[in-house]
Formats: C-alpha cells, structure tokens, sequence
C-alpha cells in the first residue's frame, strides 16, 4: 500500500493511525509463519532536531511494524521510532512490551545514529527461517532520499536476531506521534509498503533473450531495479530430459545488490551437443530468498552439415594449441597426432560422439620443435592438417 500522513498541532498529546492486517489472507500476522523474508518500506520524518521518546513531556515518532493489539497503552510489537531520552536521536529498530507510550517498555533491536529533523527513508526485513532483522536508512535534510523506499539500501550496524514477538498475531500496523511538549511541530509518513508472503520481486526483470552461435548460447537479461539482489545462478536442462530435478547450474552472475538503474546482464554456455535447451534464472537475495525466471522459448543447437576440421589455433605454437572439428552426425571420432615420419605421438579423441562442434588441445610441453600433423578419422571422413611447433 502507499499514502501519505502530516500529523502537526501546537497542543500536547498523541496521534495514532492504525490498519488491521488480519483481513487480508496472504498477510502474515504472525510473523514466524511467513514463508519469505517480510519488508516493510516507508518514508517519514519529524521536523525537531531533539526527539527525546514517548514518556509525558517526551517527543518521537514511530513506525509500527506490527502490534498486537489496537490499543497503543497496552500493545506488544516492533516498530522503528526516533526518539531516546538522554541521547541524541537515534534512529531505532526496536520491540516494546506494553504499550508504545512509556521509554521504559522499548527495548533496542538495532540503533542507528542522528537523524533529527531530517527526512529519512526506512526499510526493514526479517528472515522468519532464523528470525534475523535487519534495518536499512537514509537521510537527507531537504527531501527523501528514496521516492521508492523499498530502494533504501544502506544498512544500519548489523543483523540482529530477535523472536520476542515473532510467534504472536500483530495485526495492527501504523504510526504514532508522541508530541508532548506544546509547540508547533510536524511529523510525516509517506510511501509505506509491506511485502505479503508472496513477496514483494526483488527484482524488476525487463527483458530475458538469447542468441545461438554455432554451438555456444549467449543468454541477456536486463533489469529496470533490484532490492537485496545477491545474483542470478544460471541453469539448463535439456529439453528431451525434461524434469524438475535435471535442472543444471552452469554458472553465477552477481547482483547489484539495491540499485533503481537499468543494468544488464550477459552469460555464455559454450561447446553444447546439438539438440534443444531451456534456461531459466535463478534470483537470490542475501536473504538466501529465490524467484525464478524463465527463458520464453527452447534454444536449438542444429548439427554441423558437413564432417570439418579446423587449422589449429594459435600456429605456429608453444606448447600448446587447440584443434577444432565438426561431425554432422553421431560416430566414432578418432583424432591422432604424427610426427614428420609419420610415427603416431598422441591420441587426443577415440570415442564414440554425438553431433556437435568440439575441440581438442595438444600440448606439446614433452616434444621438441618441428613440424606435426593432426589426423582426425571418422567413417569413410578422414582429414590431415600441419601444425608447427616453435620453441
């Protein structure tokens, strides 16, 4: 959900605004039962430079992630407040125990540094697999930092465990300004979401294409922003093998981590067997929390037409050097190394192998200078080429 509140008044006393979220079937009151990481993402802001808390007398803002009751005097939950007698003015991550209105019932999960009077943006998650929280902020002293929140990416001190409420029902979510001290003064709340057990994307993928060039596929992928994104491990699976558990991990490409920036991706899988591919991404966060993406359509590797083999690359060479072939059809390939006089020196293939494009190296570190020729032999298909070793 996103909307905005300005709370301001020149009297003493409490504003509180508040949602019930146990209407809504996909929503984890109860934290531990989540699925998936939880967020929660939002801006707000106070315009004192002094918050001090939530006794009488006090001044402070609070974001609350969830409370048990609606009742703000007698409620258990967490929220992020601003305000701390007898500090500066920390920004907090914190769980109270009856009731948000009294210093004495708040207890620090994590603790940032000052930020009044300033406009902050807030995320916060929490992993229910290890009940680990995390708070991200950042501030600005004339505009929020994140029109989109959730891309607030700079973490406070570090990942705290905590499961004092995480096993009761918090329905409520809202916020609370503690302004008891007479003067004139606002607070501001803006851009609020929260993720369902479904999950918020981490990832905003706008495109997911491939390219074939001879037997290498070229896999691109662009995303339009990224929250919390670790990478993208990159798999395949044969097409005729089709099943869930054959799928294969060929390769990881790291993440921007939170970026809102149009970024591009790019991953190459080389020296395929003719036949048909299908490739899919799979997302993860820190969090250890996936998505999968799906390649739209299956990749086709087509057989060489004809039985080749390549001049050797690099020639002349020292000591080594690749020798590339092509077989249209499945058959036994034998690829042998000769000597001027004609004496066999190494084998490098003698095997029974599919259609495809393939490449062999020799390396020639135990021979001595001269000139050699590679002899590939496969059917009736029989093809000689020089090479010259140069030491």
């Amino acid at each position: 959900m996103s909307n905005q509140l300005q709370a301001g008044s020149t009297t003493v006393g409490r504003e509180v605004a508040l949602v019930n979220l146990s209407g809504l079937s996909s929503y984890p009151t109860t934290l531990s039962n989540s699925v998936v990481t939880v967020q929660w993402a939002f801006n707000f802001r106070n315009t004192r430079t002094d918050p001090s808390g939530f006794d009488a007398g006090n001044f402070g803002i609070a974001f609350i992630l969830g409370m048990s009751t609606s009742n703000y005097t007698t409620g258990d939950g967490y929220a992020v407040v601003i305000g701390e007698s007898g500090n500066s003015n920390p920004l907090r991550l914190v769980h109270f125990t009856g009731g948000l209105d009294a210093n004495a019932n708040v207890t620090n999960i994590i603790s940032g540094g000052n930020y009044g009077a300033e406009y902050i943006s807030v995320r916060v998650t929490y992993v229910p697999s290890t009940n680990t929280w995390c708070l991200f902020a950042e501030s600005n002293t004339s505009a929020f930092p994140q029109i989109t929140p959730g891309l607030t990416s700079t973490q406070i001190s570090t990942s705290v465990v905590n499961s004092t409420y995480t096993g009761t029902a918090l329905n409520y979510l809202g916020v609370l300004w503690n302004h008891n001290t007479a003067s004139g003064d606002n607070a501001f709340f803006d851009d609020i979401y929260i993720s369902d057990p479904g999950g918020v994307l981490p990832v905003q993928l706008n495109s997911f294409n491939s390219g074939v060039v001879k037997n290498t596929v070229t896999l691109n992928w662009s995303t339009s922003s990224e929250i919390n994104n670790a990478g993208f491990e990159v798999e395949k699976i044969q097409s005729s093998e089709f099943r869930i558990q054959n799928w294969e991990k060929i390769g990881f490409v790291k993440g921007k981590g939170t970026t809102n920036t149009t970024t591009n991706y790019s991953f190459s899988d080389s020296k395929l067997n003719s036949g048909k591919y299908s490739y899919r991404l799979k997302q993860i966060d820190y969090n250890g929390n996936f998505e999968y993406y799906y390649l739209n359509s299956e990749v086709e590797i087509a057989p060489p037409k004809k039985f080749s083999m390549s001049q050797n690359y690099p020639n002349p060479f020292n000591p080594s050097t690749k020798i590339e072939f092509e077989i249209p059809v499945s058959s036994f390939v034998k690829l042998t190394i000769y000597d001027v006089m004609g004496r066999e020196v190494e084998t490098l293939v003698n095997k029974d192998l599919k259609a495809g494009t393939y490449d062999a190296t020799w390396n020639a570190s135990n021979y001595s200078s001269g000139i050699y020729f590679a002899r590939i032999e496969s059917g009736s298909y029989v093809s000689n080429i020089k090479l010259l070793l140069l030491k």
